[in-house]
């Protein structure tokens, strides 16, 4: 595996742990099927990532 493809592996990590965390902060303003939601689209988006390498 080559190191730029680790680096891609780390970012997109860091985007996903980010966005959910950002999410589930304002759960109490947005509410928690926002959270839910993105959830369950990260969770197509996390199948695709994984095929792909």
């Amino acid at each position: 595996m080559a190191w730029h493809e680790i680096c891609l592996l780390i970012v997109e990590f860091c985007v996903y742990y980010l966005a959910m965390l950002v999410l589930f902060r304002f759960r109490h303003r947005l509410g928690l099927g926002t959270f839910f939601c993105a959830l369950g689209s990260m969770h197509f988006l996390e199948t695709y990532l994984a095929t792909s390498l």
